[in-house]
C-alpha cells in the first residue's frame, strides 16, 4: 500500500519534469513556446504550430531546418544544399544565384535536365543539357553582371528586364523590329568583332587590360592610346574598321575557303595566294593590287 501511495505522485513528478525540459515537439506539431519543439534542429513555435524561422525551410532528408540563402549561419550544416556559410551569412555556391525568396538555382554552363533548375532572371534556359542564354545567336552571358545580354546591332527595347551588354545602351533604330537596337553608348569605342563588347576604336585613349583594344580589329594599347599591333606592316582602315595589310604583306584565313581572315589587307588590295606551311590548311597570299 505505501508504495502504491507513492507511485502516483512520482509519475506526476516524472511528467512536470519532461514537460519542463523536454523539447519533443517535431515539424508541424502543435506548440504553445518555443521550449515545446525541438529547437535543437532550428525548429520555434510560430501561429501555434512548431516550424522553421522565417529564413529558413525544413529539409525532410536530414530532418532538420535549412537557412536559406541570405540568411544567419554559424555552420555549412546550417544552410540549404546549394549554399555554404560565409561570415555567419548562407551565399550560393558559385554556379548558383540567390533567387527572391534564398532559393540557389543553377547558372550559365551549370549541368541541367530542365529548364525550371536555371535561374530565369538569367534569361537562361537548359540547353543541351546545360544552363544557356535563350537565344545565343544575340545574346551572350556576361560574368560580370550575371545575366545574359543583347550583342551589338541586335534589336531591344527599352525598360526590357532582356538589357543590352556593358558599354552599351538601348539606341532607337527605325529598321528594327522594335524601333531599337544595342549601341555603343560612347561614340568613340567600336563593337568588338563578336559583338559582344565595345571598346575603344582606333587611336583612341586606352587601358592595358579586359576593356581594352580589340585584338581581333588587330589594335593593341600602347602607351594609352589603341594603335595597330603590327604596324608598320599594317594600318588602319577605315572602311574595314580594323587594321589591314599594305601592299606587299602577308594576309591570310582560317581554311581555304577564305573564311574568317587572319590577316586582312587594306579595302583596295586583294590577298593574292602563295604557298603555305606544309600540312596547314590555312590559305595564304600577298596584299597585292
Amino acid at each position: 500500500m505505501r508504495n502504491s501511495a507513492l507511485f502516483g505522485p512520482l509519475i506526476f513528478a516524472i511528467f512536470l519534469i519532461a514537460s519542463s525540459t523536454g523539447q519533443s515537439g517535431g515539424h508541424g506539431d502543435p506548440c504553445s513556446e518555443n521550449d515545446q519543439c525541438l529547437t535543437s534542429i532550428g525548429l520555434e513555435c510560430r501561429e501555434q504550430i512548431c516550424q522553421c524561422k522565417i529564413d529558413a525551410i525544413y529539409n525532410e532528408e536530414v530532418s532538420r531546418c535549412q537557412t536559406l540563402a541570405g540568411g544567419d549561419c554559424s555552420d555549412w550544416a546550417d544552410c540549404i544544399e546549394e549554399a555554404y556559410c560565409g561570415d555567419n551569412k548562407c551565399h550560393c555556391y558559385g554556379n548558383y544565384f540567390p533567387t527572391p525568396d534564398g532559393f540557389c538555382q543553377k547558372s550559365y554552363g551549370y549541368p541541367c535536365q530542365t529548364s525550371a533548375e536555371c535561374y530565369p532572371n538569367d534569361q537562361l534556359i537548359c540547353a543541351a543539357g546545360r544552363c544557356e542564354c535563350q537565344n545565343s545567336l544575340n545574346q551572350v552571358w556576361m560574368e560580370r553582371n550575371y545575366t545574359c545580354n543583347i550583342k551589338v546591332g541586335f534589336p531591344c527595347q527599352p525598360q526590357s528586364s532582356v538589357r543590352c551588354g556593358e558599354d552599351m545602351a538601348c539606341v532607337p533604330h527605325t529598321p528594327s523590329i522594335t524601333g531599337y537596337r544595342c549601341g555603343c553608348d560612347k561614340s568613340n569605342y567600336l563593337p568588338t568583332v563578336d559583338r559582344e563588347h565595345c571598346r575603344p576604336g582606333y587611336a583612341q585613349p586606352c587601358s592595358e587590360g579586359e576593356f581594352g583594344c580589340d585584338e581581333r580589329r588587330g589594335l593593341k594599347c600602347f602607351q594609352g592610346v589603341c594603335q595597330c599591333a603590327h604596324f608598320p606592316s599594317q594600318v588602319w582602315d577605315e572602311e574595314q574598321l580594323l587594321c589591314a595589310g599594305v601592299e606587299g604583306t602577308m594576309c591570310s584565313f582560317y581554311n581555304t575557303a577564305r573564311e574568317e581572315p587572319i590577316h586582312r589587307c587594306l579595302a583596295n588590295l586583294g590577298c593574292n595566294e602563295i604557298d603555305g606551311p606544309n600540312g596547314n590548311d590555312a590559305f595564304y597570299g600577298i596584299c597585292q593590287r
